[in-house]
């Protein structure tokens, strides 16, 4: 359970980064999938390559990030709460902007090094995804109490937690371009051989609690499967057409054929809680019971789904904007069912000195976000700033979330 406990505090602390690899993708809010170039094209759509990047050998000098972030309450909003006597208003207005669950997602990709030969390209990158839900059931348990004689029940839908990472080496390149109806169509592809460094993922979850006449009945039951180290495949293909000379179209199709045999430390655990009709009386008995097993299972294999993303970028002089349409199929801990629509512009005040901003609107139960960057690019180096805020015009007290990014290569 200390395992659980611990996983679980590292995912409420981490945040969500746009799904972004660099500083430059998080300050146009993800809508970079034809602004990449070099071999980190081979991440967001391998066609870029067929247009040869000025150098060859790009490594990575600083990748981080610092970002807070929940989906109920602003910064602001909690320092005036904070030490005071909440009123039933405060209390349903934090149940009313959870929705159905309490969710949090993170995703930190760090890019390593890449080689780019005309339009070929070799990269390497650390991927970690984690996701997870509570229901906020929970809360309005926490805030309000229970209503008497109600039967509250829980399941994997609105709580669960999965937790994924692995080192990707992949190779990309742009081999075709097609003429259709007098357009030309790039095409890329990418292939990436994968080494995994741990899984955690919810298989089952069942609780209820119910207080009456009886007592007060709460069971609670979660199987959890992890692994680590493994090998896997997956592979991205990507499209690019230039309709006009300003106006750029692309689609991608990610993690086909994805996944990862697992090898080491293949288990399932089981975890359970109960306490059966607890009265005062009974308090100096044994009520509570939790027990916690693992079990072998053995290598096992995890798929990763599809995704696709389809973009627009229209370029004039020196202004451009962009939009990503990102469209998962199943909910996981790499994709959603709700698009993911990012939106982003640069303003070139030299040609080494962009500016940027993104717009995502948040569809679903997602706050909408802003998002602010700069850059310096020369031949033999870049480095690119971003902010981004959720919740808020501006990066403030008033935010749902902050966050941070600073990223620099070395090329040459």
């Amino acid at each position: 359970m200390k395992l659980l406990s611990t996983i679980i505090l590292l995912l409420f602390i981490s945040l969500p980064q746009l799904n972004a690899s660099s500083a430059s993708a998080i300050a146009v809010a993800g809508s970079y999938s034809l602004r990449a170039s070099g071999s980190e094209a081979n991440y967001w759509n391998p066609a870029n390559l067929t247009f040869r990047s000025p150098y060859q050998i790009e490594v990575t000098l600083i990748n981080s990030y610092l970002s807070l972030n929940n989906n109920a309450i602003s910064i602001s909003k909690y320092n005036a709460l904070n030490g005071t006597y909440l009123t039933e208003g405060d209390k349903r207005k934090i149940i009313d902007n959870l929705q159905d669950n309490f969710s949090l997602q993170s995703t930190v990709t760090h890019y390593i090094a890449g080689i780019t030969l005309n339009n070929i390209a070799f990269s390497s990158r650390i991927n970690l995804f984690a996701k997870g839900n509570l229901s906020a059931k929970y809360v309005e348990l926490l805030l309000l109490g229970n209503e008497y004689d109600k039967l509250y029940s829980f399941d994997q839908d609105n709580n669960n937690l999965d937790i994924l990472g692995y080192m990707d080496f992949t190779f990309g390149f742009s081999p075709y371009t097609i003429q259709i109806s007098g357009y030309q169509i790039h095409t890329g592809i990418a292939l990436s051989f994968l080494t995994g460094l741990g899984i955690l993922t919810t298989e089952d979850y069942n609780g209820l609690l119910i207080a009456n006449d009886q007592g007060v009945q709460l069971e609670q039951d979660i199987v959890m499967k992890n692994g680590l180290a493994g090998l896997g495949f997956k592979s991205l293909i990507g499209f690019r057409s230039d309709l006009t000379d300003n106006l750029t179209l692309g689609l991608t199709i990610d993690n086909l054929g994805g996944y990862i045999h697992w090898t080491d430390r293949t288990e399932r655990r089981y975890y359970s809680t109960a306490i059966d009709s607890v009265y005062i009386i009974n308090l100096d008995e044994d009520i509570f019971v939790h027990t916690e097993t693992r079990e072998e299972i053995g290598h096992f294999s995890s798929t990763l789904p599809l995704f696709t993303r389809i973009s627009a970028l229209y370029q004039f002089q020196d202004f451009n904007l962009s939009l990503d349409w990102k469209q998962g199929f199943v909910n996981s801990v790499l994709t959603s069912k709700t698009p993911e629509i990012a939106m982003g512009t640069e303003y070139f005040i030299i040609p080494q000195i962009p500016l940027r901003m993104g717009f995502c609107p948040g569809l679903g139960s997602s706050n909408y976000k802003l998002s602010y960057g700069i850059g310096y690019s020369i031949p033999a180096f870049e480095i690119n700033l971003g902010v981004y805020s959720i919740g808020a015009l501006i990066p403030s007290s008033y935010s749902r979330g902050l966050a941070t990014a600073i990223s620099s290569k070395w090329r040459f």
